[in-house]
């Protein structure tokens, strides 16, 4: 049994670099779908700010073009 878990030992000691390499770009396409998820809220919450805001202001225009007459 010990025999086993050595050389599967050894094979990691072998191979760390490899799979540190992999695990990283793993990692980094992670962050990039996630950062990509949140830019992508971002825009639409900012598109949607947008036309509230510009209801808002032909609201007030409408107003003021009102109480001017």
């Amino acid at each position: 049994m010990c025999d086993f878990v050595d050389k599967r030992l050894e094979t990691l000691r072998k191979y760390k670099d490899i799979i540190m390499m992999f695990g990283g770009a793993a990692a980094a396409v992670c962050i990039y779908t996630d950062f990509k998820a949140v830019v992508r809220e971002q825009a639409e919450t900012s598109a949607k700010t947008v036309e509230i805001l510009r209801t808002m202001d032909l609201r007030l225009s409408n107003l003021e073009h009102q109480t001017k007459k």
